[in-house]
C-alpha cells in the first residue's frame, strides 16, 4: 500500500475541471474562503454526505480518515473533560491497563490547564478546539482532517498544536489536511494550497496583510470594574479581584489567549453570570444600556428557528423597525448572501459564515446601545474579514461595541480602546 493520499477533484460537474494531487505523509495546509466547499471536501473524504459541486475520489478507505470538526461543540459527546478524554479509548480498547496508560498520556496531552470534572460546556471556543485536537489524534489513522478547527485559536496555541500534531505524525507516519479560512495559516504547512469553486492548486506563501485602520468618533460607552472575583471553580478563579476602568469609549475591543475569560467577561456584563464578590457597571448614554449579543457560537441563539423568525421576533419587541429590516438584506446582498435563500433555514443548517454574518448585521441594525461580538471574525477568509471590518467601522461610528477576539489586528485597526486579558486576571 502507498504512504501517498492520491485525490481527483473535479469541480462543478465539468470532466475537464479535473484536478489530481498527492500528499505524502506530513502537514498540508488547504486555504479557502468561507462556503468554497472545504467541509463537502472532507465529507467525501469521509463517506458522509456533500453537496458534490467538488467531486472527489481518493485512494484511502473511508474509515482511514480521522476528523477534527469545525464546530467543536459537535465533537464533544461526555459531560466532563477526564471522561471526553477517555471516551475514543473506551471505543477503541477493551484492556482497563491500557486505556488508563493512554488516558494519563492524554491529560499530560492536553495545551491547557484545567479541572479534569469541568463540563466541557464551560470551555471557551479555542479550549474545546484544543480538546477535539487531542481526542483526535488519540487515534491512529492514515489521513487527519482539521475543518476549520482551529479558528479561535491565537498564533501562540497554532504553534503548539502544530508541533503537537508533528510529533504526533513522526510517531506514526500519517497525512494532515488542515483546511482553514485563516490565509496566515498557510505559513505552518510542509505544502500550502488554495482551494476555490473551480481549482485546488499550491500557492506562496502570504505577504503581510493588515486591516486599515478605523477612525471613531469618541464615544459615551462606560465601564467600571472593581476588584472582580469570578471562577467556575471557588479553587481555579478566572477573574482574581480584576478591576479596570473605560470612560468615553466608542469600541472596546478585548483580547487574550484562549481561555483567558473573554467571553467569561461578556456574561458578566451582560448578567447573566453573577460575580462571587466584586462589582461591575456598565453604562451608555448616561444610563443602563440595552445590550445585543452574538454568541461565538450564533446556532446557540438560533437552535431550529429560522433567521426570519429572529427578525420577527426582534421586531415584536420593537427591537428592530421595518427601514432596519431592509437594510438587513440589502448589507447581506452586498456580503452575497441573498435573503431569500437562508431566511426559511433553521439557523443549525446554515453555514456557519452565513450564519455568523446574517447575525451581525440583524444585530447591529437593531435599537441596542451596546452589540457584543464574541469572535465575530471565526471562519471568515481574508476578504470576508475585510469587508466585515469595513461594515463594523461604519456602524461604530454611530454605535458602541465591545469585540471580543483572539485576532489582535482586527481589534487594533477597529477599536478605540483596548483590554488585554491573561488567564487568572488580576
Amino acid at each position: 500500500m502507498t504512504d501517498l493520499l492520491e485525490l481527483a477533484c473535479q469541480f462543478n460537474h465539468e470532466p475537464e475541471k479535473r484536478t489530481q494531487v498527492k500528499y505524502s505523509p506530513g502537514l498540508h495546509i488547504i486555504y479557502g474562503e468561507s462556503n468554497v466547499g472545504k467541509s463537502d471536501f472532507i465529507r467525501q473524504l469521509t463517506g458522509r454526505y456533500a453537496d458534490r459541486n467538488i467531486i472527489i475520489t481518493s485512494n484511502v478507505e473511508n474509515s482511514a480518515v480521522q476528523v477534527a470538526m469545525q464546530n467543536p461543540d459537535n465533537q464533544i459527546i461526555r459531560h466532563t473533560l477526564d471522561k471526553e478524554l477517555a471516551f475514543s479509548l473506551e471505543c477503541t480498547y477493551t484492556n482497563s491497563t491500557k486505556i488508563q496508560t493512554e488516558l494519563h498520556q492524554l491529560k499530560q496531552a492536553l495545551l491547557f490547564d484545567a479541572d479534569e470534572k469541568r463540563h466541557p460546556s464551560t470551555l471557551s471556543g479555542g479550549e474545546k478546539e484544543l480538546l477535539n485536537i487531542v481526542t483526535t489524534f488519540s487515534l491512529p489513522a492514515r489521513v487527519y482532517c482539521i475543518d476549520d478547527a482551529l479558528s479561535f485559536l491565537n498564533r501562540r496555541n497554532k504553534k503548539k498544536v502544530v508541533e503537537y500534531i508533528r510529533n504526533k505524525t513522526k510517531e506514526i507516519p500519517s497525512i494532515v489536511l488542515w483546511f482553514t479560512s485563516d490565509i496566515f495559516d498557510v505559513e505552518y504547512g510542509d505544502t500550502h494550497w488554495e482551494l476555490t469553486s473551480s481549482n485546488l492548486q499550491q500557492i506562496a506563501l502570504p505577504k503581510d496583510k493588515t486591516c486599515s485602520q478605523m477612525t471613531l468618533p469618541s464615544g459615551t460607552l462606560n465601564i467600571s470594574i472593581e476588584k472582580l472575583t469570578f471562577g467556575y471553580s471557588s479553587d481555579s478563579p478566572i477573574f482574581n479581584k480584576f478591576s479596570y476602568e473605560l470612560n468615553h469609549g466608542r469600541c472596546l475591543g478585548v483580547v487574550g489567549i484562549n481561555g483567558c475569560g473573554k467571553s467569561t467577561l461578556s456574561f458578566l456584563l451582560l448578567n447573566a453570570l453573577k460575580p462571587e464578590s466584586g462589582m461591575i457597571n456598565i453604562r451608555c448614554n448616561n444610563q443602563s444600556p440595552k445590550i445585543g449579543y452574538l454568541d461565538q457560537f450564533p446556532e446557540r441563539m438560533l437552535g431550529a428557528e429560522t433567521l426570519e423568525k429572529f427578525v420577527i421576533d426582534l421586531s415584536e419587541a420593537k427591537l428592530i423597525h421595518e427601514n432596519g429590516i431592509e437594510n438587513v438584506i440589502s448589507v447581506l446582498g452586498e456580503f452575497n448572501i441573498h435573503w431569500n435563500d437562508y431566511k426559511d433555514k433553521p439557523g443549525m443548517d446554515l453555514p456557519w459564515s452565513v450564519l455568523r454574518l446574517s447575525m451581525i448585521v440583524i444585530l447591529t441594525n437593531c435599537e441596542y446601545d451596546v452589540v457584543i461580538l464574541d469572535e465575530p471574525t471565526f471562519g471568515f477568509g481574508w476578504k470576508q474579514k475585510v469587508n466585515l471590518h469595513r461594515y463594523l467601522g461604519k456602524i461604530f461610528q454611530n454605535k458602541h461595541g465591545i469585540i471580543l477576539s483572539h485576532d489582535f489586528d482586527f481589534v487594533h485597526s477597529l477599536c478605540d480602546a483596548e483590554l488585554t486579558l491573561d488567564t487568572k486576571s488580576s
